[in-house]
C-alpha cells in the first residue's frame, strides 16, 4: 500500500471539508479515542484511512480504533492487514445470525445487532463515539426515501447523540460526494472484505439511487449534489411546519 505524503495536496478541498464537518457538528474531541465501524466495503474502508490520515498529518488529535462485525465464516484478514500497516487496533467482532434470521426486518435486525456488539466492546475500551462511513449519497438518497415513502423531510445527521445508552455516531464523511470516495479508494490500492450478505437487500434505496442521478440532467444542474447539502446544512427547522404558532394564521 502507498501511503503517499502528497495525498493531502491533492486532496486538500476535500480533507479540508472534513476537519469543518467535524469541528461544525463536534464530531471528535481533542485527545479522545474513536471507534470506526468497517464493514469492509469501501465507504468505511476510506473513513478509516481518512481518519487516520487526518490525525497523522493535520492539527487534529485523536485515537483511531476498527471493528468489523462478523455475520459469517470469511477472511478479514485485509481489513485487519490495514490496520496493522497503519498502527490501528482492530477488532473482530460476531453476531449470531441465527437470532436474527426469524425477524421480519431481516436487515434492520442485524444492523441494530451489530451496533449492540460494537457499543458493548466500545464500553470495554471506554470509547462513546462510533464513526459510520456514510456520504453526501446517502444523505441525498435517505432524504428523498424520508420524503416519499415517509412524508418527512430528514435525513442522516452528522451527529446522533442516544439517550439510553453513553453512545455518540459520527459521520465525517456525510458531506463527501461518493465519486471522491472511490477516487480515494482507486488511488490508494484499499482493500475490501470478500463477502457479499446473502440477504442483502435488493430494496428500494437502489431505486432511489437511479432515480436521483437522473435529476441533474432533468434540473439540468451539474453541482445538484453539492446544493442539496448545502441545503441540509442550512436547514432552519422553522422553516418547516412544525406547529401552528409559526407565521400568520387565519382567526
Amino acid at each position: 500500500m502507498n501511503l503517499r505524503l502528497d495525498f493531502i495536496k491533492a486532496q486538500e478541498p476535500m480533507c479540508s471539508e472534513i476537519i469543518r464537518t467535524i469541528n461544525q457538528y463536534g464530531l471528535i474531541e481533542d485527545g479522545e479515542k474513536v471507534a470506526v465501524a468497517v464493514s469492509g466495503g469501501k465507504d468505511s474502508m476510506v473513513l478509516l484511512y481518512l481518519l487516520w490520515y487526518l490525525n497523522k498529518y493535520s492539527y487534529l488529535n485523536y485515537q483511531v480504533v476498527a471493528m468489523h462485525v462478523k455475520t459469517a465464516d470469511y477472511d478479514t484478514a485485509p481489513v485487519a492487514d490495514i490496520c496493522r500497516q497503519l498502527g490501528i487496533e482492530y477488532f473482530d467482532l460476531k453476531i449470531n445470525m441465527e437470532r436474527i434470521k426469524s425477524s421480519k426486518s431481516l436487515c434492520y435486525s442485524c444492523s441494530r445487532f451489530k451496533r449492540v456488539a460494537m457499543w458493548e466492546k466500545m464500553e470495554e475500551l471506554g470509547i462513546t463515539k462510533l464513526a459510520l462511513g456514510h456520504h453526501a449519497n446517502d444523505a441525498i438518497e435517505t432524504f428523498f426515501m424520508n420524503l416519499f415513502e415517509h412524508s418527512k423531510i430528514e435525513s442522516i445527521r452528522p451527529k446522533v447523540i442516544y439517550n439510553k445508552y453513553p453512545l455518540v455516531i459520527i459521520r465525517p464523511i456525510l458531506t463527501i460526494p461518493e465519486e471522491k470516495i472511490i477516487k480515494i479508494f482507486t488511488s490508494m490500492k484499499l482493500p475490501l472484505i470478500d463477502y457479499v450478505c446473502p440477504h442483502e437487500e435488493k430494496n428500494i434505496r437502489s431505486e432511489f439511487r437511479k432515480k436521483i442521478g437522473q435529476m441533474g440532467e432533468l434540473f439540468d444542474s451539474k453541482d445538484m449534489l453539492s446544493r442539496m447539502i448545502k441545503a441540509l446544512k442550512q436547514n432552519n427547522p422553522e422553516d418547516c411546519w412544525v406547529n401552528d404558532e409559526i407565521g400568520d394564521r387565519v382567526k
